[in-house]
């Protein structure tokens, strides 16, 4: 799901609101704030993500993930209730210091995985 800019954004959060039933996944920038999304919203079931080699390999926004993360420093621990695979994913990206952008992926034809964002 992308979540869109602007009023898009807003219309699309009021759609999620009434989803209950339905699965919903998250494709965000691999980055402190695309996590800070994943987790913010509960209707998000699972997210698409790259393989953290890929990722790793990828060229990092440095200044755009410092300045994410002094944002939100408790990133790391907010993954503490989730998936094991979202904390392995969330950890990497913290450590190895990633921001990447779906359009990077998308451009590149990333292939991506789902993985569960809740622990089951």
């Amino acid at each position: 799901l992308y979540r869109g800019h602007d009023y898009s954004a807003k219309n699309v959060l009021r759609m999620l609101e009434m989803n209950t039933a339905k699965r919903v996944f998250g494709f965000t920038d691999p980055d402190p704030a695309g996590l800070g999304i994943l987790l913010d919203n509960p209707r998000y079931t699972d997210a698409l993500v790259p393989k953290l080699d890929i990722l790793g390999a990828a060229p990092s926004l440095s200044d755009r993930f410092a300045r994410q993360l002094s944002a939100r420093p408790d990133i790391k621990d907010q993954l503490a209730g989730c998936s094991e695979a979202l904390r392995h994913y969330g950890h990497f990206i913290v450590d190895e210091g990633i921001a990447v952008s779906q359009e990077w992926l998308c451009s590149h034809e990333v292939p991506l995985d789902q993985i569960a964002i809740r622990a089951s």
